[in-house]
């Protein structure tokens, strides 16, 4: 976030004219982005409202390494918790629908390897590109080969 959308954000001060046009086109590219991710949108299988657990945090170069699973919510933003069971539903919290989501392995603030593995929310191959796509527009490098595509049925 830029300082003048954090300005915004946080009830600060009036903004300068270039802080407005820095805004609008943040805004704009905001909304370009939800719009595109509408068609990944999935509620989770479990819709009992959880609680967003402690230990979910957002993605970024800097998260620790090690494995663990993953949400992207409706605005791109890529959430991480520990890697166990049905946890999906609780890194977002509140039973919010996810456009992607998997486990992830990260060394030294690189994605090594990356799913779509969530019965949760059960997103397919395409999805897992774009979060690929957001992740790399979040300035978070991922392996040329860490992709690991479920071509099977959720049945």
């Amino acid at each position: 976030m830029t300082g003048a959308l954090r300005t915004v954000v946080q009830g600060g001060s009036k903004l300068t004219l270039e802080q407005q046009k820095l805004l609008v086109k943040e805004l704009g590219i905001m909304a370009r982005n939800a719009k595109e991710l509408r068609r990944f949108v999935k509620p989770p299988l479990d819709m009992r409202p959880f609680t967003q657990m402690a230990e979910a945090r957002m993605l970024t170069n800097k998260t620790p390494s090690g494995t663990y699973n993953y949400v992207r919510d409706e605005f791109g933003n890529v959430y991480v918790g520990p890697a166990a069971e049905h946890t999906h539903p609780r890194i977002l919290g509140g039973g919010r629908s996810a456009t992607g989501s998997g486990t992830l392995t990260i060394k030294d603030g690189v994605i090594t390897s990356i799913d779509h593995m969530s019965g949760t929310f059960r997103h397919g191959p395409e999805a897992l590109d774009s979060v690929i796509e957001s992740m790399n527009n979040l300035g978070i490098k991922v392996l040329d080969d860490a992709a690991k595509y479920f071509r099977g049925s959720w049945e």
